[in-house]
């Protein structure tokens, strides 16, 4: 795997080398997938309950977990690459930690009374985020299954750390707003709140609903995705958006699509998704715009792979120069310049 600088070019050139077809039912879809610290392993969820390994650097799929009685969602590394969070989808809402060198539980974490949206590690230390459609984000620690903080959101929130680990991010769906916390002062009100309002190509006022938020990796920018026709990306500073990303065709469901964009490592680009299955490049300008009105983004690049399926699912690697996508039961890995070869299980 190539660890070149991200050019325009470069991102131009990004094509489809592995698509892995039949790690998941045909009836079933991937909901979410992540890589851990080294880049060197990708996890996967389906909604057939399993869990998968890839190895990103040889190509090839690694082993899987049946994941029967409780069902999986929203898979995450934590610093190990041998373990790995993840959500409930059956019997309970409670959020699973699970050694993949045995396949066993170490920890339970229960306290959510409804689906969890989102769940993210800290990027510093063992503490992570869920967020659920019970109206509440809870903060844990790996180290104990009891809540470390609780606040209570009404509306389908998300939620996401900035890259130093000291605040995090919640988004409110139904009032369209971004709040800031502290990570030491949770119970408190955030210290910045921001409102989403843009206006449609008519003029009129437009309060987008956010179903995806990530900081970049500097923590200077928010993207926000939404089921608008439009993405965002904020100033994390003072909430100003400097710019909407368009030309895709959004997901217009109120579910959350969490990994429906990803920045690139960099922060230079963003690379999302569509509900026709297109894969979609932005260039993100090296400077802020001057002035307050937001400026529009079009792809740099557009590509077709996913044949008309909703690519639900956008993720590039942590420390080398690739993408992952999927879309139904398929996952691509994705590099700069290289002929394609599908691999399918039998």
């Amino acid at each position: 795997m190539s660890t070149l600088t991200l050019s325009s070019d470069l991102m131009k050139s990004f094509k489809p080398c592995k698509a892995f077809t039949g790690y998941c039912q045909e009836d079933k879809d991937i909901t979410a997938l992540s890589f851990d610290d080294t880049g060197s392993t990708c996890v996967t969820a389906s909604s057939d309950d399993t869990i998968h390994l890839f190895d990103t650097k040889l190509g090839k799929h690694q082993k899987y977990f049946r994941s029967g009685k409780y069902g999986v969602d929203l898979p995450c590394f934590t610093h190990s690459s041998s373990t790995i969070i993840y959500a409930s989808t059956k019997q309970d809402n409670s959020i699973k930690y699970h050694s993949l060198h045995d396949n066993s539980y170490l920890q339970y974490y229960r306290g959510h009374q409804g689906k969890v949206n989102s769940l993210e590690m800290s990027p510093t230390d063992d503490m992570f985020l869920s967020a659920s459609s019970d109206d509440t984000v809870r903060l844990w620690d790996l180290r104990t299954p009891q809540c470390q903080g609780l606040l209570h959101i009404k509306g389908n929130s998300i939620a996401a750390w900035d890259p130093s680990g000291l605040c995090f991010a919640v988004s409110l769906y139904s009032e369209s707003m971004i709040l800031l916390y502290d990570k030491g002062r949770y119970d408190q009100a955030p210290f910045a709140t921001f409102a989403l309002r843009d206006r449609d190509h008519r003029g009129r006022d437009i309060r987008p609903h956010p179903t995806c938020i990530k900081f970049s990796s500097n923590g200077n920018y928010i993207l926000v995705g939404t089921n608008s026709p439009y993405h965002y990306i904020l100033d994390s500073f003072s909430g100003q958006i400097y710019y909407r990303l368009t030309g895709h065709e959004t997901f217009t469901s109120v579910n959350i699509q969490r990994d429906m964009l990803s920045w690139s490592p960099d922060g230079k680009f963003v690379v999302g998704g569509s509900k026709n299955g297109k894969i979609h490049v932005w260039e993100v300008p090296p400077t802020e715009p001057r002035d307050a009105a937001i400026k529009t983004l079009s792809p740099i690049h557009t590509t077709d792979n996913h044949k008309n399926t909703p690519s639900k699912i956008v993720a590039f690697n942590p420390r080398v120069v690739m993408l992952a996508t999927a879309a139904s039961s398929e996952l691509a890995f994705w590099l700069p310049m290289q002929d394609s070869r599908r691999s399918s299980h039998n």
